[in-house]
């Protein structure tokens, strides 16, 4: 995690990567992690995973990035990222040897094992908002701007027109709700359609959230 303390509704960005010094030939996915009280966007990845070479401790293991996501913590406290689990398919050179990183290089033609890697698990501590919020915060963390815009300026009696309320910025998009409208009581209005877009592409989550109303004077 890039952080390991952050306020309620703070994005906390998650990434597992994977670490090897043999021939990786395949991973499933066998255990997912557990993150309550947590609200999550998975971050889009490439199709191919990308290997990159990092040193640690004196021996350079081959890197892949396998997730990443973007964590809003919904309550304070100290809350806790449960282990990834994968089962990998890796090829192992040396058949006297059952530990599969006892070499960089794997022989091609030596036996392929499974061998089951997991993370630890991660803490969080969540400290709560501060207070003197007013009575309509709704519990969105970030930097938001509205846009409000009618579909014409002049309709005749009963004829149906639409007002789009737009919300964008950075943070979690999905978790606003519709805000509330002091329409004339000479309209009538319907539920309105939400639609949000939302980018998944960059280190901070952004993009925006449509409120469509459908009004009748």
């Amino acid at each position: 995690v890039d952080k390991t303390r952050a306020l309620q509704g703070e994005q906390i960005n998650l990434v597992y990567k994977l670490y090897t010094r043999v021939a990786v030939q395949n991973y499933n996915l066998t255990k997912t992690p557990t993150m309550t009280g947590f609200w999550s966007e998975d971050m889009e990845m490439p199709k191919q995973v990308q290997l990159t070479t990092e040193t640690v401790n004196g021996k350079q293991y081959q890197v892949g990035v396998l997730k990443r996501t973007a964590l809003f913590p919904t309550q304070s406290g100290t809350l806790e990222i449960g282990p990834m689990e994968i089962t990998t398919l890796v090829t192992v050179r040396d058949r006297r040897s059952w530990d599969p990183f006892d070499s960089f290089f794997s022989d091609p033609f030596g036996r392929q094992v499974e061998y089951v890697v997991k993370s630890d698990p991660i803490r969080i501590k969540v400290d709560p908002l501060p207070p003197g919020a007013p009575a309509s915060f709704k519990g969105a963390v970030g930097r938001f701007t509205m846009n409000v815009k009618a579909d014409r300026q002049e309709v005749k009696t009963n004829e149906p027109f639409s007002l789009k309320v737009t919300i964008s910025g950075t943070g979690n998009i999905k978790v606003l709700e519709s805000p509330v409208v002091n329409f004339p009581k000479d309209f009538d209005q319907y539920t309105p359609k939400v639609s949000d877009n939302i980018n998944r592409r960059e280190a901070k989550i952004s993009g925006s959230k449509v409120f469509e109303y459908i009004l009748i004077p």
